[in-house]
């Protein structure tokens, strides 16, 4: 930035030597020596030419050796260019225009103290050759006390006003450089919080694949290696995952150098270099090719203790914010660890909850509504007219003295063992439902006729013929079954209030099984 800024004033100063030689071409005049007016010019204009393509040249190459040669370069040939020019035709001529350049020069090269020391001896120069000049040229001493007095005030002059300048361009310079620095690092704390962000957007849509994702992101910091390592119920340590060279490893857990030892673990990170004041740690890093090891907490619940590892050969090679940005890492990690417990927590809930709406909270069978639904889903689906869906509706003979002598207890006990009786019968021919008190419902699978039905209500009657143990007493109970067949467009609720209607007919003829077409 200092080069093409000095490159621009060079430029300006060229154009002034131009527009003074157009307005006055006498101040191009050199005492006692045949020169000719244009060849001052084109010495003046070739030496800010030549300076200027050398700069230019040089910040093209991008090599600060070279840069840092060809600015020497550049104040050694604007100062000679000066002094020559100072020396030929004094400071009435073109050499005070020039005059400023080597010292704005100094300032934006080597600030406030360079340019101060450099106006010294470009002053001491210009003050000797001109007296040497002036000599030669046999003038009075008058004309010359005169000539140096001038050259000194214009001189002085220019030190009150290029070094204050100076000193202005030294600040301004500072706090552009600061800035950009500043810029610089929020430009990289933000790629860097994108990635992080990015990378947290994938981990909230992944599962058992989360480690892996992360290792992938904490690698793109500038790690050359890492892992995650976990210790279920305080056991041994086991690596989940790992990325990195083939044949590089660190240090196994809970070894010199891991971060993993019992008082690592007492803090949530932990770095280990290859300058650590522990003799153990620093040679287990070194022997494993690692110049920085950082390790951090990601879970630390007594079931499951998880770290995240991450190693580098070279801590040149780290991005700046690396490891800030491996701390966000490690702490989404955790967030979609407690997620996924959470997600889990809220799958249990649901189910249990839809199950409760479509279950009977008592014997666990389905309850009415998701009955019905079942039902009608099965007359939907069905597709052979020769083998149709029966309904079984059932009613408890003899459920309600069991209630009214023993209890309420001692009737729900009941219930459950008929659910379960009834579910032993139907688990590979149909669907047994609770519908409410002592009714109980079965769908059976499509059947080829009428008696396959009644032989299953036939087997049903019959397991419930042999007597209940409830607690200390025995109870007997009956059942009185209602058989409905499917239609072409009858519905299923249609068809579960026949079988309804039959089983009370079958009632009134106690316990026989009545069904209906």
């Amino acid at each position: 930035m200092a080069a093409t800024a000095i490159r621009r004033v060079r430029s300006l100063i060229g154009a002034m030597i131009v527009s003074q030689y157009v307005i006055d071409a006498s101040r191009f005049d050199i005492d006692g020596i045949g020169v000719a007016r244009w060849q001052v010019l084109a010495l003046a204009m070739g030496m800010l030419l030549t300076i200027n393509g050398a700069s230019f040249l040089a910040s093209r190459s991008g090599d600060g050796r070279r840069i840092a040669r060809t600015s020497v370069f550049e104040l050694v040939g604007d100062t000679a260019m000066v002094v020559i020019l100072t020396t030929a035709t004094g400071t009435a001529g073109i050499g005070w225009v020039l005059f400023a350049l080597p010292i704005i020069e100094a300032a934006a090269r080597f600030r406030l103290a360079g340019a101060l020391m450099h106006w010294m001896l470009l002053t001491g120069t210009a003050l000797a050759t001109r007296i040497w000049m002036l000599e030669r040229s046999a003038g009075s001493s008058t004309e010359l006390i005169g000539e140096l007095e001038r050259m000194l005030d214009q001189l002085s002059v220019l030190l009150l006003v290029v070094i204050p300048g100076a000193h202005l361009v030294e600040q301004l310079t500072g706090d552009i450089l600061a800035q950009r620095r500043a810029t610089d690092d929020a430009v990289e704390r933000g790629r860097l919080l994108q990635h992080v962000a990015e990378t947290s957007r994938e981990v909230n849509r992944l599962g058992a694949e989360v480690f892996s994702t992360i290792l992938d992101a904490v690698v793109a910091l500038g790690f050359d290696r890492a892992d995650v390592a976990v210790r279920v119920d305080r056991g041994e340590w086991a690596v989940l995952a790992e990325t990195g060279p083939a044949g590089g490893t660190m240090p196994a857990p809970g070894e010199p150098g891991s971060a993993m030892r019992a008082g690592d673990l007492d803090h949530r990170e932990v770095c280990i270099g290859a300058d650590d004041p522990d003799a153990g740690d620093r040679d287990a890093v070194v022997a494993s090719g690692i110049d920085l090891l950082v390790r951090m907490t990601v879970s630390d619940r007594s079931e499951a203790h998880v770290v995240l590892r991450a190693a580098t050969a070279t801590r040149a090679d780290l991005r700046a914010g690396a490891i800030e940005a491996m701390r966000l890492l490690c702490g989404q990690a955790s967030v979609a660890l407690q997620n996924e417990q959470l997600v889990s927590e809220l799958r249990e809930i649901h189910d249990e909850m839809e199950h409760q709406a479509t279950h009977d909270s008592l014997t666990g069978l389905p309850n009415r509504a998701s009955f019905v639904d079942r039902l009608t889903t099965a007359l939907d689906e069905a597709t052979d007219p020769r083998r149709r869906h029966a309904v079984l509706f059932l009613d408890l003979d003899g459920f309600k003295p069991v209630n009214d002598t023993l209890g309420h207890e001692a009737g729900d006990r009941l219930l459950q063992a008929v659910a379960q009786r009834l579910g032993t019968i139907a688990q590979s021919r149909g669907l047994v439902a609770r519908l409410g008190g002592d009714e109980f419902t079965i769908l059976l699978d499509p059947v080829p006729s009428p008696q396959a039905a009644e032989d299953v209500a036939r087997a049903v009657q019959q397991a419930l013929q042999t007597p209940f143990r409830i607690g200390n007493d025995t109870v007997k109970v009956g059942t009185s079954i209602g058989i409905a067949y499917a239609e072409v467009g009858l519905s299923g609720s249609e068809l579960l209030r026949r079988a309804d209607a039959a089983m009370y007919a079958a009632k009134t003829r106690r316990g026989e099984v009545t069904h209906t077409t």
